[in-house]
């Protein structure tokens, strides 16, 4: 087994990146590492600008793939079993040798911008020779290609190319950047009693973000808006931010009994036990049910019953620790942003599922680039707001979320250039 695959192996990563002379060499000698298709947890998968012709069978195991990435290769034809990965949301084979495409493919649903060619593929007689054909004729060809395999484009009347247009296209986009992990940024870690209870976290920093003035209204508004709405009023999914200068790491996500978790509630004035939070809000709730003379009530107080069926509860804490988040009903005083808050430790849980987890903390993200909390601008005037990696592992150290990763922050019909980092 190749060593790059066995690694991705081993720490059981969610992206593979292929890529380079050493890799080539070994594409040209014995094709693909037969050992790639065991990693059935990958959900990106990218070998690009490599002299593979051929794409085994076996793809079809990798059932967990959304992005499958191969620009710049010579592959010329595509397995049948490619129609088996049913959670494909980006199939890239720009710059190939394509002489056919399989007979199961179905292309209806993606938001093609050629009427013509969605008007075709969208037609129940479509087959895959029309496309192929089509793509022949209409699509631009890279200088490189033969075959007739769709390119990137290809040099106008000017000389500058299709590379200029592209970039003058994205100065014109809002733009979020993503830094890879770094020494400076906590590593959350999660125990095996917290996973029975709450076993879906992801975390990254927004770095560089302006809260000053109106700004720290705004952001915490659109968290209430996301509770409400993607969140499903907590069921589904909670949102916790923090001061990233107040945290000290490492992170860990835990699990204990009510009366032991010790937290200083935000807006409440001392610590206590997450039970006696639990009791007070209880009677806050009661009070202004009685006040207000109506069985609704609002605020926090409509979350409470989240927690009633579980034994231990899940909580977050610092190295020393410290409870600095308990989900989902709140997050502690002493890690509060403010208006001097210049980097936001954002953590989503979820009792859900991890699509969930990263559905929300993708749209905190969305609003809050929209929002304009960042200060940074591109050459276009357009907003600019910087990512950070977080890494979420087991208590063995094994890599469990990576977010964002290179499958995250895809964001449909919204004008948002993302940019990832190289590896």
């Amino acid at each position: 087994m190749w060593p790059e695959v066995q690694q991705a192996l081993d720490e059981k990563r969610y992206e593979l990146v292929l890529s380079g002379d050493d890799i080539n060499k070994k594409i040209e000698d014995e094709g693909l590492d037969p050992g790639l298709y065991e990693l059935s947890h990958l959900n990106f998968l990218r070998v690009s600008k490599s002299p593979l012709v051929t794409i085994s069978e076996d793809i079809g195991k990798l059932r967990n793939l959304t992005n499958l990435i191969l620009p710049g290769n010579k592959i010329q034809t595509l397995p049948e079993t490619i129609g088996n990965l049913e959670k494909m949301k980006l199939l890239d084979i720009s710059i190939n040798c394509l002489q056919s495409l399989p007979n199961d493919l179905n292309l209806k649903g993606n938001p093609l911008n050629d009427r013509r060619f969605r008007k075709l593929v969208e037609s129940d007689r479509c087959l895959p020779r029309q496309v192929i054909d089509y793509i022949r004729q209409h699509c631009p060809r890279s200088e490189n290609s033969k075959g007739g395999a769709p390119g990137k484009g290809k040099k106008g009347k000017g000389g500058k190319g299709k590379a200029k247009d592209e970039d003058e296209v994205d100065i014109l986009c809002n733009e979020l950047r993503v830094l890879s992990v770094k020494d400076t940024v906590p590593v959350v870690q999660v125990t095996t009693a917290a996973k029975d209870v709450r076993p879906y976290i992801v975390c990254c920093v927004l770095q560089g973000v302006d809260l000053s003035g109106d700004n720290l209204k705004k952001f915490i508004s659109t968290q209430t808006k996301l509770h409400e709405g993607v969140c499903e009023k907590r069921l589904a999914a909670t949102i916790a931010t923090h001061d990233l200068a107040k945290i000290k790491g490492p992170l860990k996500f835990i699990a204990g009994a009510p009366e032991e978790i010790r937290i200083h509630p935000l807006v409440r004035g001392k610590e206590m036990s997450a039970r006696e939070l639990h009791v007070g809000l209880q009677q806050e709730a009661e009070a202004q049910r009685k006040h207000q003379k109506r069985n609704n009530i609002t605020g926090l107080h409509k979350f409470l019953h989240l927690v009633d069926r579980w034994s231990l509860w899940p909580c977050l804490v610092d190295a020393d620790g410290t409870v600095i988040s308990l989900p989902p009903l709140t997050n502690a005083e002493n890690t509060k942003i403010t208006q001097e808050t210049v980097n936001v430790f954002v953590e989503v849980t979820s009792s859900t599922s991890l699509g969930k987890a990263k559905e929300v903390i993708d749209s905190l993200i969305l609003f809050s680039l929209q929002t304009g909390i960042s200060p940074e601008k591109n050459a276009g005037g357009k907003d600019v707001l910087t990512i950070q990696q977080v890494r979420v592992v087991d208590e063995d150290g094994g890599l469990r979320v990576l977010y964002p990763s290179r499958t995250d922050l895809v964001f449909k019909n919204e004008k948002v250039r993302v940019v990832m980092p190289d590896k």
